[in-house]
């Protein structure tokens, strides 16, 4: 019981690496392909990357437990079959989350950015095979949970599924969007990287138009621009006014 205790109020990093490291195993099962060198790839090259720019600032060599998890949720989205893509993405993912801040901190979710610049780069691809198991919907609730943002998570579900059903009442994108329900990358989004501690909002009534705007804006661009990774697309547009939420919305 002790033990079971210290794993469910533990460290919260150190939970989502283990949740992120189960996914990983579960859904490599789940689909029955070769994943470990993509999701290795983008683990060395993030930290790399993020040794590399400590030392350049501060002269020592730290390990850094969120660039390991920006290198894991990398690994578990991107389409295994493009290394070079995914070597990109968890490059400039660091690189990025130093270069753009905003009153000295991280602007945009780290691992977002880092993936749609690799596609807009090089077209890179997202497969969202990380989701493939059963467990990403518990996993990525126990994670909104424990970082208090389970209100998040629950509101961009709500609405992203609101939102699905008055397109689908007014005939727009008909029967193209339903699979979207109960698919589990739209939970494994929302209680892993829609809930990034850094970069959405920590108060209450803030986080629930938070999950409703990303929700909107991410079917916006399913519906406009769909040739783009509509969940990141739509994080990233949302990233640039929470400030403004946290300032407006008490």
């Amino acid at each position: 019981m002790r033990l079971f205790s210290e794993l469910i109020n533990g460290p919260v990093k150190l939970q989502m690496i283990a949740v992120l490291l189960i996914l990983a195993t579960a859904s490599t099962l789940a689909i029955g392909m070769r994943t470990h060198e993509h999701v290795i790839t983008a683990v060395l090259v993030t930290q790399i990357v993020s040794l590399a720019i400590k030392y350049y600032k501060t002269r020592t060599f730290t390990f850094s437990q969120d660039a390991l998890i920006s290198g894991l949720i990398i690994g578990l989205v991107m389409n295994p079959g493009n290394l070079p893509a995914t070597t990109l993405a968890s490059a400039l993912a660091i690189a990025g989350k130093y270069a753009v801040r905003l009153n000295n901190r991280k602007f945009f979710n780290p691992a977002a950015s880092g993936m749609l610049a690799a596609f807009i780069l090089m077209g890179a691809r997202t497969s969202w095979w990380g989701s493939a198991s059963v467990l990403a919907l518990p996993l990525a609730a126990f994670i909104a949970y424990r970082i208090g943002k389970l209100p998040l998570m629950a509101s961009f579900i709500i609405a992203h599924a609101a939102i699905i059903f008055s397109m689908q009442a007014y005939g727009s994108q008909p029967l193209a969007l339903l699979p979207l329900l109960l698919d589990n990358v739209t939970f494994f989004f929302a209680g892993i990287m829609l809930v990034e501690p850094k970069t959405s909002t920590a108060l209450p009534k803030a986080m629930i138009v938070q999950g409703a705007a990303t929700a909107a804006a991410a079917l916006a661009f399913f519906t406009f621009m769909p040739g783009i990774d509509h969940y990141l697309a739509g994080l990233l547009a949302v990233n640039v006014f929470v400030d403004a939420l946290n300032k407006r919305i008490k």
